[in-house]
Protein backbone atom coordinates (compact mmCIF):
# COMPACT_ATOMS: atom_id res chain seq x y z
CA UNK A 1 0.00 0.00 0.00
CA UNK A 2 2.91 2.36 0.63
CA UNK A 3 4.30 2.27 -2.93
CA UNK A 4 1.00 3.24 -4.65
CA UNK A 5 0.56 6.05 -2.14
CA UNK A 6 4.03 7.41 -2.91
CA UNK A 7 3.45 7.17 -6.67
CA UNK A 8 0.01 8.80 -6.46
CA UNK A 9 1.16 11.78 -4.43
CA UNK A 10 4.31 12.11 -6.53
CA UNK A 11 2.09 12.49 -9.59
CA UNK A 12 0.09 15.08 -7.66
CA UNK A 13 3.30 16.97 -6.89
CA UNK A 14 4.32 16.94 -10.56
CA UNK A 15 0.92 18.29 -11.62
CA UNK A 16 0.95 20.98 -8.93
CA UNK A 17 4.48 22.03 -9.91
CA UNK A 18 3.57 22.36 -13.58
CA UNK A 19 0.41 24.30 -12.71
CA UNK A 20 2.41 26.66 -10.48
CA UNK A 21 4.94 27.20 -13.24
CA UNK A 22 2.17 28.10 -15.68
CA UNK A 23 0.78 30.63 -13.20
CA UNK A 24 4.21 32.21 -12.74
CA UNK A 25 4.65 32.45 -16.49
CA UNK A 26 1.27 33.75 -17.64
CA UNK A 27 -0.55 34.89 -14.49
CA UNK A 28 -3.83 33.93 -12.86
CA UNK A 29 -5.92 35.76 -15.42
CA UNK A 30 -4.56 33.66 -18.29
CA UNK A 31 -4.31 30.12 -16.89
CA UNK A 32 -5.95 30.35 -13.46
CA UNK A 33 -8.93 28.19 -14.43
CA UNK A 34 -6.65 25.52 -15.89
CA UNK A 35 -4.61 25.47 -12.69
CA UNK A 36 -7.77 24.84 -10.64
CA UNK A 37 -8.69 21.97 -13.00
CA UNK A 38 -5.22 20.49 -12.51
CA UNK A 39 -5.54 20.60 -8.72
CA UNK A 40 -9.05 19.09 -8.79
CA UNK A 41 -8.17 16.11 -10.99
CA UNK A 42 -4.78 15.49 -9.38
CA UNK A 43 -6.10 15.68 -5.82
CA UNK A 44 -9.04 13.35 -6.39
CA UNK A 45 -6.81 10.99 -8.36
CA UNK A 46 -4.19 10.88 -5.61
CA UNK A 47 -6.82 10.30 -2.89
CA UNK A 48 -8.52 7.46 -4.77
CA UNK A 49 -5.31 5.85 -6.04
CA UNK A 50 -3.63 5.94 -2.61
CA UNK A 51 -6.65 4.40 -0.83
CA UNK A 52 -7.85 2.06 -3.59
CA UNK A 53 -4.80 1.36 -5.77
CA UNK A 54 -6.53 -1.52 -7.57
CA UNK A 55 -9.23 0.85 -8.86
CA UNK A 56 -7.97 2.38 -12.14
CA UNK A 57 -10.22 5.42 -11.77
CA UNK A 58 -7.74 7.05 -9.42
CA UNK A 59 -4.88 6.56 -11.88
CA UNK A 60 -7.00 7.85 -14.78
CA UNK A 61 -7.69 11.01 -12.78
CA UNK A 62 -3.97 11.36 -12.00
CA UNK A 63 -3.23 11.08 -15.73
CA UNK A 64 -5.95 13.62 -16.51
CA UNK A 65 -4.43 16.02 -13.99
CA UNK A 66 -1.04 15.66 -15.67
CA UNK A 67 -2.60 16.27 -19.08
CA UNK A 68 -4.29 19.43 -17.77
CA UNK A 69 -1.00 20.53 -16.21
CA UNK A 70 0.87 20.08 -19.49
CA UNK A 71 -1.83 22.04 -21.32
CA UNK A 72 -1.72 24.84 -18.76
CA UNK A 73 2.06 25.02 -18.89
CA UNK A 74 2.08 24.90 -22.70
CA UNK A 75 -0.46 27.70 -22.93
CA UNK A 76 1.28 29.83 -20.31
CA UNK A 77 4.70 29.35 -21.91
CA UNK A 78 3.35 30.06 -25.39
CA UNK A 79 1.61 33.27 -24.27
CA UNK A 80 4.70 34.46 -22.46
CA UNK A 81 6.85 33.74 -25.51
CA UNK A 82 4.70 36.13 -27.57
CA UNK A 83 5.18 39.04 -25.18
CA UNK A 84 7.96 41.53 -25.68
CA UNK A 85 10.61 41.69 -28.38
CA UNK A 86 12.59 38.69 -27.13
CA UNK A 87 10.62 35.48 -27.42
CA UNK A 88 11.29 32.52 -25.15
CA UNK A 89 12.80 29.52 -26.92
CA UNK A 90 10.39 26.71 -27.67
CA UNK A 91 7.27 28.85 -27.57
CA UNK A 92 6.01 27.49 -30.89
CA UNK A 93 6.42 23.92 -29.66
CA UNK A 94 4.52 24.73 -26.45
CA UNK A 95 1.71 26.27 -28.47
CA UNK A 96 1.58 23.18 -30.68
CA UNK A 97 1.24 20.87 -27.65
CA UNK A 98 -1.78 22.70 -26.25
CA UNK A 99 -3.34 22.63 -29.74
CA UNK A 100 -4.19 18.92 -29.45
CA UNK A 101 -3.68 17.74 -25.86
CA UNK A 102 -7.07 19.13 -24.75
CA UNK A 103 -8.71 16.16 -26.50
CA UNK A 104 -7.16 13.84 -23.91
CA UNK A 105 -8.42 16.12 -21.14
CA UNK A 106 -11.97 15.67 -22.46
CA UNK A 107 -11.76 12.02 -23.52
CA UNK A 108 -10.22 10.39 -20.46
CA UNK A 109 -12.93 11.37 -17.94
CA UNK A 110 -15.89 11.41 -20.35
CA UNK A 111 -15.26 7.96 -21.83
CA UNK A 112 -12.90 5.91 -19.70
CA UNK A 113 -14.11 7.01 -16.25
CA UNK A 114 -17.80 6.85 -17.17
CA UNK A 115 -17.41 3.29 -18.47
CA UNK A 116 -15.65 1.94 -15.37
CA UNK A 117 -17.21 4.00 -12.57
CA UNK A 118 -17.36 3.24 -9.62
CA UNK A 119 -15.55 -0.10 -9.18
CA UNK A 120 -13.04 0.19 -12.01
CA UNK A 121 -14.64 -2.53 -14.15
CA UNK A 122 -16.85 -2.43 -17.21
CA UNK A 123 -20.56 -3.20 -16.65
CA UNK A 124 -20.07 -6.31 -18.83
CA UNK A 125 -17.65 -7.56 -21.52
CA UNK A 126 -20.03 -6.26 -24.20
CA UNK A 127 -18.90 -2.70 -23.36
CA UNK A 128 -15.25 -3.45 -24.14
CA UNK A 129 -15.56 -2.44 -27.84
CA UNK A 130 -16.97 0.93 -26.75
CA UNK A 131 -13.90 1.50 -24.59
CA UNK A 132 -11.48 0.58 -27.38
CA UNK A 133 -13.34 2.66 -29.96
CA UNK A 134 -13.22 5.63 -27.58
CA UNK A 135 -9.48 5.22 -26.97
CA UNK A 136 -8.72 4.87 -30.70
CA UNK A 137 -10.93 7.88 -31.52
CA UNK A 138 -9.19 9.91 -28.83
CA UNK A 139 -5.76 9.11 -30.24
CA UNK A 140 -6.82 9.67 -33.85
CA UNK A 141 -8.42 13.03 -33.05
CA UNK A 142 -5.29 14.13 -31.20
CA UNK A 143 -3.08 13.17 -34.16
CA UNK A 144 -5.43 14.87 -36.60
CA UNK A 145 -5.29 18.18 -34.76
CA UNK A 146 -1.55 17.82 -34.17
CA UNK A 147 -0.71 17.28 -37.86
CA UNK A 148 -3.20 19.60 -39.59
CA UNK A 149 -1.55 22.34 -41.67
CA UNK A 150 -2.32 26.00 -41.17
CA UNK A 151 -2.59 28.27 -38.12
CA UNK A 152 -3.06 27.05 -34.56
CA UNK A 153 -6.72 27.50 -33.72
CA UNK A 154 -7.27 26.11 -30.22
CA UNK A 155 -6.67 29.52 -28.59
CA UNK A 156 -7.36 32.76 -30.50
CA UNK A 157 -4.40 34.43 -28.79
CA UNK A 158 -2.10 32.03 -30.64
CA UNK A 159 -3.81 32.15 -34.02
CA UNK A 160 -0.92 34.05 -35.60
CA UNK A 161 1.31 31.00 -35.18
CA UNK A 162 1.50 28.31 -37.85
CA UNK A 163 1.52 24.62 -37.02
CA UNK A 164 5.19 23.52 -37.21
CA UNK A 165 4.14 19.90 -37.75
CA UNK A 166 1.27 20.50 -40.17
CA UNK A 167 2.49 17.95 -42.69
CA UNK A 168 -0.67 16.08 -43.70
CA UNK A 169 -3.35 17.86 -45.74
CA UNK A 170 -6.82 16.86 -44.63
CA UNK A 171 -5.65 15.79 -41.18
CA UNK A 172 -8.05 18.27 -39.60
CA UNK A 173 -10.99 16.55 -41.34
CA UNK A 174 -9.88 13.19 -39.97
CA UNK A 175 -9.49 14.78 -36.56
CA UNK A 176 -13.01 16.23 -36.64
CA UNK A 177 -14.50 12.87 -37.67
CA UNK A 178 -12.62 11.13 -34.87
CA UNK A 179 -13.75 13.82 -32.44
CA UNK A 180 -17.39 13.21 -33.41
CA UNK A 181 -16.82 9.48 -32.88
CA UNK A 182 -15.31 10.26 -29.47
CA UNK A 183 -18.40 12.28 -28.53
CA UNK A 184 -20.57 9.36 -29.65
CA UNK A 185 -18.68 6.94 -27.41
CA UNK A 186 -19.03 9.44 -24.56
CA UNK A 187 -22.81 9.28 -24.98
CA UNK A 188 -22.62 5.48 -24.96
CA UNK A 189 -20.54 5.70 -21.78
CA UNK A 190 -23.35 7.73 -20.19
CA UNK A 191 -25.76 4.99 -21.28
CA UNK A 192 -23.52 2.38 -19.62
CA UNK A 193 -23.77 4.30 -16.36
CA UNK A 194 -27.57 4.24 -16.63
CA UNK A 195 -27.47 0.47 -17.23
CA UNK A 196 -25.16 0.01 -14.26
CA UNK A 197 -27.45 2.10 -12.04
CA UNK A 198 -30.51 0.02 -12.94
CA UNK A 199 -28.63 -3.19 -12.07
CA UNK A 200 -26.92 -1.83 -8.95
CA UNK A 201 -28.13 -1.77 -5.40
CA UNK A 202 -27.07 -0.43 -2.04
CA UNK A 203 -23.79 1.47 -1.94
CA UNK A 204 -23.09 1.33 -5.66
CA UNK A 205 -26.37 3.02 -6.46
CA UNK A 206 -25.53 5.82 -4.00
CA UNK A 207 -22.10 6.20 -5.59
CA UNK A 208 -23.61 6.56 -9.05
CA UNK A 209 -26.11 9.11 -7.69
CA UNK A 210 -23.27 11.30 -6.43
CA UNK A 211 -21.45 11.10 -9.76
CA UNK A 212 -24.62 11.74 -11.75
CA UNK A 213 -25.62 14.67 -9.52
CA UNK A 214 -22.32 16.48 -10.07
CA UNK A 215 -22.46 15.59 -13.77
CA UNK A 216 -25.94 17.10 -14.04
CA UNK A 217 -24.71 20.30 -12.37
CA UNK A 218 -21.80 20.44 -14.80
CA UNK A 219 -24.12 19.94 -17.77
CA UNK A 220 -26.42 22.70 -16.54
CA UNK A 221 -23.51 25.11 -16.19
CA UNK A 222 -22.21 24.22 -19.66
CA UNK A 223 -25.63 24.77 -21.28
CA UNK A 224 -26.29 28.08 -19.49
CA UNK A 225 -22.72 29.26 -19.98
CA UNK A 226 -22.82 28.46 -23.69
CA UNK A 227 -26.05 30.44 -24.03
CA UNK A 228 -24.44 33.54 -22.47
CA UNK A 229 -20.91 32.95 -23.79
CA UNK A 230 -20.80 35.99 -26.03
CA UNK A 231 -22.16 38.49 -23.49
CA UNK A 232 -20.76 37.32 -20.16
CA UNK A 233 -17.15 36.96 -19.03
CA UNK A 234 -18.41 34.91 -16.06
CA UNK A 235 -19.85 32.33 -18.46
CA UNK A 236 -16.51 32.03 -20.25
CA UNK A 237 -14.85 31.17 -16.95
CA UNK A 238 -17.65 29.05 -15.53
CA UNK A 239 -17.86 26.59 -18.44
CA UNK A 240 -14.26 25.29 -18.23
CA UNK A 241 -14.29 25.57 -14.44
CA UNK A 242 -17.34 23.27 -14.30
CA UNK A 243 -15.04 20.39 -15.32
CA UNK A 244 -13.94 20.08 -11.69
CA UNK A 245 -17.42 18.82 -10.77
CA UNK A 246 -16.62 15.54 -12.52
CA UNK A 247 -13.72 14.51 -10.26
CA UNK A 248 -15.44 16.00 -7.21
CA UNK A 249 -18.54 13.84 -7.78
CA UNK A 250 -16.44 10.77 -8.47
CA UNK A 251 -14.27 11.34 -5.41
CA UNK A 252 -17.23 11.75 -3.07
CA UNK A 253 -18.95 8.76 -4.67
CA UNK A 254 -15.95 6.48 -4.16
CA UNK A 255 -14.63 7.75 -0.81
CA UNK A 256 -17.32 9.61 1.13
CA UNK A 257 -20.74 8.63 -0.22
CA UNK A 258 -21.86 7.28 3.16
CA UNK A 259 -21.29 10.59 4.93
CA UNK A 260 -24.00 12.57 3.16
CA UNK A 261 -27.63 11.98 2.18
CA UNK A 262 -27.50 12.41 -1.59
CA UNK A 263 -31.27 11.97 -1.96
CA UNK A 264 -31.89 14.96 0.29
CA UNK A 265 -29.30 17.04 -1.58
CA UNK A 266 -30.90 16.17 -4.93
CA UNK A 267 -34.34 17.03 -3.56
CA UNK A 268 -33.20 20.42 -2.25
CA UNK A 269 -31.44 21.16 -5.54
CA UNK A 270 -34.58 20.34 -7.53
CA UNK A 271 -36.78 22.42 -5.26
CA UNK A 272 -34.60 25.51 -4.95
CA UNK A 273 -33.18 25.33 -8.49
CA UNK A 274 -36.69 25.25 -9.95
CA UNK A 275 -37.83 27.88 -7.46
CA UNK A 276 -35.01 30.20 -8.50
CA UNK A 277 -35.90 29.82 -12.15
CA UNK A 278 -39.62 30.40 -11.57
CA UNK A 279 -39.05 33.45 -9.40
CA UNK A 280 -36.47 34.88 -11.81
CA UNK A 281 -38.96 34.63 -14.68
CA UNK A 282 -41.71 36.12 -12.49
CA UNK A 283 -39.43 38.98 -11.41
CA UNK A 284 -38.32 39.86 -14.95
CA UNK A 285 -41.89 39.67 -16.25
CA UNK A 286 -43.16 41.82 -13.40
CA UNK A 287 -40.38 44.37 -13.92
CA UNK A 288 -41.24 44.83 -17.60
CA UNK A 289 -44.99 44.89 -16.96
CA UNK A 290 -45.08 47.11 -13.86
CA UNK A 291 -42.36 49.46 -15.11
CA UNK A 292 -44.33 49.97 -18.30
CA UNK A 293 -47.51 50.65 -16.35
CA UNK A 294 -45.70 53.05 -14.00
CA UNK A 295 -44.17 54.90 -16.96
CA UNK A 296 -47.57 55.32 -18.62
CA UNK A 297 -49.04 56.67 -15.37
CA UNK A 298 -46.20 59.16 -14.97
CA UNK A 299 -44.36 57.43 -12.12
CA UNK A 300 -40.67 56.57 -12.01
CA UNK A 301 -39.64 53.14 -13.27
CA UNK A 302 -38.03 52.35 -9.89
CA UNK A 303 -41.56 51.93 -8.54
CA UNK A 304 -42.10 48.97 -10.87
CA UNK A 305 -38.84 47.38 -9.72
CA UNK A 306 -39.78 47.81 -6.05
CA UNK A 307 -43.21 46.32 -6.67
CA UNK A 308 -41.63 43.38 -8.50
CA UNK A 309 -39.38 42.66 -5.53
CA UNK A 310 -42.37 42.68 -3.18
CA UNK A 311 -44.29 40.38 -5.53
CA UNK A 312 -41.46 37.86 -5.67
CA UNK A 313 -41.11 37.96 -1.87
CA UNK A 314 -44.82 37.25 -1.51
CA UNK A 315 -44.62 34.35 -3.97
CA UNK A 316 -41.57 32.70 -2.37
CA UNK A 317 -43.12 30.52 0.36
CA UNK A 318 -46.31 29.40 -1.43
CA UNK A 319 -44.33 28.61 -4.59
CA UNK A 320 -41.74 26.65 -2.62
CA UNK A 321 -44.44 24.58 -0.89
CA UNK A 322 -46.15 23.77 -4.18
CA UNK A 323 -42.88 22.83 -5.87
CA UNK A 324 -41.81 20.68 -2.94
CA UNK A 325 -45.10 18.78 -2.99
CA UNK A 326 -44.91 18.30 -6.75
CA UNK A 327 -41.33 17.04 -6.61
CA UNK A 328 -42.09 14.74 -3.66
CA UNK A 329 -45.11 13.36 -5.50
CA UNK A 330 -43.09 12.75 -8.68
CA UNK A 331 -39.67 11.62 -7.42
CA UNK A 332 -40.16 10.68 -3.74
CA UNK A 333 -43.54 9.00 -3.81
CA UNK A 334 -43.07 6.89 -0.67
CA UNK A 335 -42.15 9.91 1.44
CA UNK A 336 -44.99 11.91 -0.04
CA UNK A 337 -47.49 9.15 0.77
CA UNK A 338 -46.13 8.89 4.31
CA UNK A 339 -46.46 12.64 4.82
CA UNK A 340 -50.02 12.56 3.51
CA UNK A 341 -50.88 9.68 5.84
CA UNK A 342 -49.47 11.49 8.86
CA UNK A 343 -51.31 14.66 7.92
CA UNK A 344 -54.58 12.76 7.66
CA UNK A 345 -53.93 11.06 10.99
CA UNK A 346 -53.39 14.46 12.60
CA UNK A 347 -56.81 15.63 11.41
CA UNK A 348 -58.57 12.45 12.64
CA UNK A 349 -56.73 12.60 15.96
CA UNK A 350 -58.52 15.83 16.93
CA UNK A 351 -61.94 14.16 16.68
CA UNK A 352 -61.12 10.69 18.08
CA UNK A 353 -61.91 10.09 21.77
CA UNK A 354 -62.09 6.27 21.94
CA UNK A 355 -58.68 4.87 23.13
CA UNK A 356 -59.22 1.55 21.36
CA UNK A 357 -59.98 3.18 18.03
CA UNK A 358 -57.04 5.51 18.54
CA UNK A 359 -54.69 2.57 19.17
CA UNK A 360 -55.87 0.78 16.01
CA UNK A 361 -55.50 4.00 14.00
CA UNK A 362 -51.99 4.56 15.36
CA UNK A 363 -50.91 1.02 14.47
CA UNK A 364 -52.25 1.41 10.94
CA UNK A 365 -50.43 4.70 10.44
CA UNK A 366 -47.09 3.39 11.73
CA UNK A 367 -47.44 0.23 9.64
CA UNK A 368 -48.18 2.11 6.41
CA UNK A 369 -45.49 4.76 6.85
CA UNK A 370 -42.60 2.88 8.50
CA UNK A 371 -43.46 -0.63 7.18
CA UNK A 372 -41.81 -2.50 10.08
CA UNK A 373 -41.46 -6.29 10.03
CA UNK A 374 -43.18 -6.50 13.43
CA UNK A 375 -45.36 -4.00 15.28
CA UNK A 376 -46.94 -4.00 18.72
CA UNK A 377 -48.36 -1.35 21.03
CA UNK A 378 -47.95 -1.45 24.81
CA UNK A 379 -50.18 0.72 26.94
CA UNK A 380 -49.73 1.34 30.63
CA UNK A 381 -52.66 0.47 32.82
CA UNK A 382 -54.30 3.56 34.34
CA UNK A 383 -53.55 4.05 38.03
CA UNK A 384 -56.47 4.01 40.41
Amino acid sequence: MRAPRIVAWSLWMVGATLATASLLLAGVGEVGVMAIIVVAFSTVGALVASRHPSNPIGWVFCATGLVAAVQALGLGYALESLRGPGRLPGGLLAAWVQEWIWILLIGLPSVVVLLIFPDGRLPSPRWRPVLWIGVVAMGTASLGFALKPGPLTNDPRLSELMNPFGLIPGADTVGLIALMLLLGTALMAVASLVVRYRRAGGDQRQQIKWFAYCGALMGTIVVLGSAFWQVSAIAQEAVPLSLILGPVGAGIGILYHRLYDIDRIIKLTLVYGTLTGVLAVAYLGAVFLLSGVAFRLGFESDLGIAASVLLVAALFHPTRRRLQKAIDRRFYRSRYDAAQTLEGFGFRLRDEVDPENLAVELLNVVSSTMQPSHLSLWLREPTR
